[in-house]
């Protein structure tokens, strides 16, 4: 499980797959002049059957419809990729922060990049046995059954001077703040068998904890206290960073699918293409069912508190960054006025996280964020790959087997 450059594989063009609960998002992509560049999009929705309170279960069936997306993203190349990256979102994702203090022998010498390696490896059990405490809570899993998919540094500090590349630097003390993400074995293994039924070699599962702040790094506020949170049908991300390091993140076990499930309650005269279009067009929608959207925005939003809190007890929020379903105008402006109510942050500025995406029709971009952040970090887990020197910090380094 070690923590490897030579384990990244060298490849120009890939597939980005997210298994969503409610639709399958597809991107096929090229690397060219050092930037990524979308070549086919596809969304697919997904039968009921083949996902079960937020995870998968008809294989099959879920197989197939990747298929077909895959094949419509796919319709106007010559050719589909056979590499293919997957976004991790099982509320079964663990996730460990851990920062170690290292003392080089000889701090005289230039620091490499097999060093760093070395102290990364040293501290893989250590998160592990962090960890499996919250394990066992949440689902019974003996430790025996997880698997660390994804390490990635968040910080690196030489001598008390926190750098963005290490390597050729000298000194003594180094400190390194690495996030480790575990899942169980068994879900790998589901994985794997969609990747052989589709006949396409699976490189990396990289979870949205770690590939949706790529989105943020462009950005000038990318070194501000920060948070991030995506709604999906049946899982809502939360990371929170401060000064570009990822904090932590939490997944909650539901989302805008629990609006859905909310109006056929409250009612349930509406028909399901009635129930979607409302809560597409909430604004619209707002005045007229009222009650169920305030019902279902006083549980997310409280929730969204608590997992921000949980991450970090000492929040006091500059930027909120929006993405996913239902993450409209409208709905980031009744977070604000939820989140003026608590004490973490004065003025917070929130937005969308992105306007436009290359390619993708301005409708669906809210759609492709969480697989277009999925493709950034592959991307640049390429250019690593390329060039280990380069911008080590804002890289992942991953080991899937």
């Amino acid at each position: 499980m070690s923590f490897k450059i030579s384990n990244i594989v060298d490849y120009n063009q890939f597939i980005a797959l997210d298994i969503g609960t409610s639709k399958i998002k597809v991107l096929i992509c090229s690397i060219e002049g050092g930037g990524i560049k979308v070549l086919g999009s596809a969304i697919m929705r997904q039968s009921k059957k083949n996902i079960i309170d937020g995870e998968i279960a008809d294989l099959y069936g879920v197989s197939e419809t990747i298929k077909k997306a895959i094949s419509k993203a796919g319709e106007n190349l010559d050719e589909i990729p056979s590499d293919i990256v997957i976004s991790l979102w099982s509320v079964l994702t663990f996730s460990d922060i851990i920062h170690m203090n290292y003392i080089r022998e000889n701090p005289e010498s230039p620091i490499t990049m097999d060093e760093i390696d070395h102290i990364v490896k040293k501290v893989e059990h250590t998160s592990l046995d962090r960890v499996k405490g919250k394990i066992r809570e949440r689902t019974g899993i003996i430790e025996s059954e997880m698997k660390l998919v994804t390490t990635s540094i968040i910080s690196i500090i030489v001598d008390g001077k926190k750098l963005g590349n290490p390597i050729g630097f000298t000194g003594k003390n180094i400190k390194l703040g690495v996030i480790n993400v575990f899942v169980p074995l068994s879900y790998v293994n589901m994985i794997q068998n969609i990747g052989r039924g589709l006949s396409k070699n699976v490189i990396s599962l990289i979870p949205s904890i770690v590939t949706l702040p790529k989105l943020l790094e462009e950005k000038d506020e990318n070194f501000d206290f920060n948070c991030y949170i995506d709604f999906g049908a049946s899982k809502t991300t939360i990371v929170v960073l401060n000064r570009g390091e990822i904090l932590g993140g939490n997944t909650l076990n539901f989302g805008f699918g629990l609006l859905e499930e909310t109006f056929k309650q409250k009612e349930p005269q509406l028909g399901y293409l009635d129930i979607e279009h409302h809560i597409t067009h909430i604004e619209q929608a707002y005045e007229e069912h009222k009650e169920v959207f305030d019902l279902f925005f006083g549980v997310l939003f409280d929730a969204i508190f608590v997992a921000m809190t949980d991450i970090t007890k000492q929040l006091f929020l500059k930027n909120i960054f929006l993405s996913g379903w239902g993450a409209s105008e409208f709905l980031q402006k009744k977070l604000e006025e939820h989140l003026q109510k608590k004490n973490i942050g004065n003025d917070i500025h929130m937005e969308q996280i992105l306007e436009t995406i290359e390619n993708i029709s301005p409708h669906d971009i809210w759609s492709f964020i969480q697989v277009f952040s999925l493709a950034k970090a592959t991307e640049e887990m390429l250019l690593l790959k390329k060039d280990p020197i380069a911008r080590i910090l804002r890289y992942i380094i991953y080991r899937y087997e």
